[in-house]
Protein backbone atom coordinates (compact mmCIF):
# COMPACT_ATOMS: atom_id res chain seq x y z
CA UNK A 1 0.00 0.00 0.00
CA UNK A 2 1.50 3.20 -0.35
CA UNK A 3 0.55 6.50 0.85
CA UNK A 4 -2.24 7.61 -1.94
CA UNK A 5 -3.73 4.48 -1.06
CA UNK A 6 -3.38 5.19 2.50
CA UNK A 7 -4.68 8.75 1.99
CA UNK A 8 -7.81 7.76 -0.13
CA UNK A 9 -9.07 5.51 2.54
CA UNK A 10 -8.56 8.73 5.46
CA UNK A 11 -10.60 10.59 3.03
CA UNK A 12 -13.89 8.59 3.41
CA UNK A 13 -13.28 8.44 7.33
CA UNK A 14 -15.41 10.73 9.44
CA UNK A 15 -14.05 13.19 11.86
CA UNK A 16 -13.29 12.80 14.96
CA UNK A 17 -13.71 13.87 18.34
CA UNK A 18 -10.48 15.02 20.06
CA UNK A 19 -8.98 17.19 22.84
CA UNK A 20 -6.23 19.20 23.83
CA UNK A 21 -3.50 17.25 25.74
CA UNK A 22 -4.52 13.86 24.40
CA UNK A 23 -1.97 11.81 22.77
CA UNK A 24 -3.40 9.62 19.35
CA UNK A 25 -2.00 7.49 16.53
CA UNK A 26 -2.16 9.11 13.28
CA UNK A 27 -2.32 8.95 9.54
CA UNK A 28 0.61 11.40 9.13
CA UNK A 29 1.48 10.53 5.98
CA UNK A 30 4.68 11.14 3.26
CA UNK A 31 7.00 14.07 3.62
CA UNK A 32 8.75 16.29 1.24
CA UNK A 33 12.06 17.59 2.04
CA UNK A 34 13.13 17.69 5.78
CA UNK A 35 9.43 17.27 6.61
CA UNK A 36 8.39 14.61 9.37
CA UNK A 37 7.02 11.30 8.03
CA UNK A 38 5.03 8.60 9.31
CA UNK A 39 6.24 5.03 9.92
CA UNK A 40 5.46 1.75 8.24
CA UNK A 41 2.58 0.72 5.46
CA UNK A 42 0.53 3.14 7.01
CA UNK A 43 2.33 5.65 7.39
CA UNK A 44 1.71 6.27 11.26
CA UNK A 45 2.98 8.66 14.15
CA UNK A 46 1.87 9.96 17.54
CA UNK A 47 1.16 13.70 17.64
CA UNK A 48 0.06 15.46 20.77
CA UNK A 49 -3.51 17.58 20.35
CA UNK A 50 -2.65 21.23 21.06
CA UNK A 51 -5.45 22.83 19.96
CA UNK A 52 -8.89 21.88 18.04
CA UNK A 53 -10.06 24.62 15.78
CA UNK A 54 -13.13 23.10 14.26
CA UNK A 55 -14.98 19.71 13.98
CA UNK A 56 -12.16 18.96 11.06
CA UNK A 57 -9.29 20.30 11.89
CA UNK A 58 -6.61 20.14 14.77
CA UNK A 59 -3.19 21.74 15.41
CA UNK A 60 -0.37 19.03 16.96
CA UNK A 61 2.83 18.15 17.15
CA UNK A 62 4.11 15.04 16.18
CA UNK A 63 6.08 12.80 18.79
CA UNK A 64 9.10 10.76 18.16
CA UNK A 65 11.51 8.52 20.06
CA UNK A 66 14.73 9.64 18.90
CA UNK A 67 16.37 12.88 20.59
CA UNK A 68 18.48 15.65 18.02
CA UNK A 69 20.01 18.14 19.20
CA UNK A 70 17.22 21.10 18.22
CA UNK A 71 15.91 23.62 20.48
CA UNK A 72 12.70 22.25 19.08
CA UNK A 73 12.79 19.04 19.92
CA UNK A 74 11.17 19.01 23.61
CA UNK A 75 11.37 15.96 25.96
CA UNK A 76 8.02 14.77 27.20
CA UNK A 77 6.62 12.49 29.59
CA UNK A 78 3.19 11.20 28.76
CA UNK A 79 0.69 8.66 30.57
CA UNK A 80 0.06 6.45 28.08
CA UNK A 81 -4.05 4.52 28.59
CA UNK A 82 -2.36 1.16 30.33
CA UNK A 83 -1.08 3.95 33.15
CA UNK A 84 2.48 3.72 32.58
CA UNK A 85 4.90 6.54 31.44
CA UNK A 86 6.46 7.07 28.69
CA UNK A 87 9.40 9.41 27.28
CA UNK A 88 9.30 10.68 23.68
CA UNK A 89 10.20 13.80 21.99
CA UNK A 90 7.86 16.57 20.70
CA UNK A 91 9.28 18.30 17.56
CA UNK A 92 7.86 21.62 17.95
CA UNK A 93 9.88 22.38 14.21
CA UNK A 94 7.21 19.98 12.80
CA UNK A 95 3.83 20.94 14.46
CA UNK A 96 1.11 21.58 11.46
CA UNK A 97 -2.64 21.67 11.03
CA UNK A 98 -4.06 18.22 10.27
CA UNK A 99 -7.58 16.81 9.57
CA UNK A 100 -9.43 14.71 12.13
CA UNK A 101 -9.87 12.14 9.49
CA UNK A 102 -6.12 11.40 10.38
CA UNK A 103 -6.94 10.25 13.71
CA UNK A 104 -6.84 6.77 14.63
CA UNK A 105 -7.35 6.43 18.02
CA UNK A 106 -6.03 8.06 21.79
CA UNK A 107 -2.79 6.69 23.00
CA UNK A 108 -2.60 8.61 26.22
CA UNK A 109 -2.45 12.26 27.49
CA UNK A 110 -0.49 14.70 29.60
CA UNK A 111 -1.23 17.05 32.22
CA UNK A 112 -2.72 20.30 31.58
CA UNK A 113 0.06 22.33 33.64
CA UNK A 114 2.30 20.26 30.49
CA UNK A 115 0.31 21.43 27.98
CA UNK A 116 0.65 25.05 29.42
CA UNK A 117 4.44 25.26 29.81
CA UNK A 118 4.46 23.75 26.17
CA UNK A 119 2.42 26.44 24.70
CA UNK A 120 4.50 29.24 26.14
CA UNK A 121 8.33 27.22 25.02
CA UNK A 122 6.50 27.19 21.39
CA UNK A 123 5.15 30.77 21.09
CA UNK A 124 9.31 31.05 22.20
CA UNK A 125 10.45 29.77 19.53
CA UNK A 126 7.97 31.56 16.80
CA UNK A 127 8.84 34.93 18.51
CA UNK A 128 12.60 34.23 18.37
CA UNK A 129 14.95 34.77 15.17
Amino acid sequence: MDWNDVKAMVEGRSDLDCKPKQIWWTYFGENIGEEQYGKGKMFLRPVLIIKRFSQGLCFVVPLSTKKKPNPCHITISWKKKDGKYKTDYLLFDQARTISTKRLIKVIGDIKFHQLQMLCKYFYKILISE
